[in-house]
């Protein structure tokens, strides 16, 4: 990746209004030391023909209704598919949401972002953009530095796309425990001294936030078990307990309920491999706290036609897409695919539904 390069992030609109206020956003903004391109386009057709010619295309910001109701739609499939290009970073942006509502596009394509034109302010876009270039800067130094694997590794326990996976969750852990490290120092100096009862009560409320969280990130951080033991199984009550556990001070704290309930007994004794399907779980609830605002979250494991259905439930949910949800809704695809599920259609009150064949 050079790092002298802008970069460079495509705008595809019909409205010139849009492109106007595009640029006027991102005039003179760096990221990392690196300033933006933006490379503009009016339709669908021409943004294929930028495509072809300008390598290295960071971003994709998509309007979906131009020549015809869904040319975004079809652009993010020509992107994906016909280019094969699983790095760029794509944001679809609209002023027509009944024509491409959130939640289908987002189960249905390969996006990374839904920004509807009548919320959309300045610094909404530009957290969006700021969190596209920072994945996939991600994935372009995790490409650089991917090591060759033999075909004995391939045929391991875990396949390349596998290790790649549960490298890549190891290393976003770590780098959150580093993160925290400081903030925990700041912490124990904060508890050392003298507080009136209140200020005293924040803090320790902060202090066992932050330590939930790191308990969890150490959990899949790399001197965490060895493959071995990730991949080992274990019972579906067994497995629902150990993942309660983790968020059950949290919720405490928080004042909010977690429970799941199992509709059979011959459910809980279902084997399942641990530590992937941990993952899937805690990145499921992560996303079902975002949405729930302190309500109380159910997980129930059902049995639907022969195969068993889990569904994250809450009574209470927002209905915006936020930064952060996206970015967990998109860790929860890959997840899914090291987990051996499919992610499914969310009913009236589920956040998240997958099922296990």
């Amino acid at each position: 990746m050079d790092d002298c390069q802008p970069w460079k992030v495509l705008v595809v609109d019909d409205d010139e209004g849009i492109h106007s206020i595009t640029r006027m956003v991102f005039r003179g903004y760096t990221f990392q030391d690196r300033p933006i391109l933006l490379l503009n386009a009016s339709s669908a057709a021409q943004a294929q023909e930028l495509l072809n010619d300008e390598p290295n295309i960071a971003v994709a910001i998509l309007d979906v209704v131009m020549e015809t109701d869904q040319a975004g739609l079809d652009l993010v499939n020509y992107i994906r598919n016909q280019l094969e290009n699983s790095d760029m970073r794509i944001i679809l942006r609209t002023g027509h949401p009944g024509f491409a509502p959130e939640a289908d596009v987002i189960i249905d394509y390969d996006i990374n972002d839904y920004l509807s034109k009548a919320e959309l302010s300045a610094s909404r876009l530009l957290t969006s953009v700021v969190v596209a270039l920072r994945s996939y800067r991600d994935l372009q130094l995790k490409s650089a530095s991917t090591p060759i694997y033999s075909q004995s590794t391939a045929n391991s326990e875990f396949d390349v796309g596998e290790i790649d996976t549960l490298a890549g969750v190891s290393c976003l852990s770590q780098q959150f425990i580093e993160q925290l490290l400081p903030l925990k120092k700041d912490i124990k100096t904060l508890l050392e001294l003298d507080h009136k009862p209140m200020a005293r009560a924040i803090i320790e409320k902060v202090a066992n936030g932050v330590n939930s969280f790191d308990q969890l990130c150490t959990q899949f951080s790399p001197a965490s078990a060895n493959h071995s033991a990730k991949n080992q199984l274990i019972n579906c009550e067994e497995l629902l307990d150990i993942h309660s556990n983790l968020y059950l001070k949290r919720a405490l704290e928080e004042g909010w309920i977690f429970d799941y309930h199992l509709q059979s007994t011959s459910l809980a004794q279902h084997q399942y491999q641990k530590y992937s399907m941990l993952l899937l779980l805690n990145c499921a609830m992560e996303l079902a706290i975002s949405y729930a605002q302190k309500s109380t979250i159910k997980l129930a494991v059902e049995q639907v036609d022969h195969k068993v259905v889990f569904s994250f439930n809450c009574e209470n949910r927002s209905i915006s897409l936020t930064a952060w949800q996206t970015l967990l809704k998109e860790n929860l695809a890959s997840l899914s695919s090291l987990a051996g599920v499919k992610i499914i259609e969310n009913s009236e009150h589920s956040v998240v539904r997958f099922l296990v064949e």
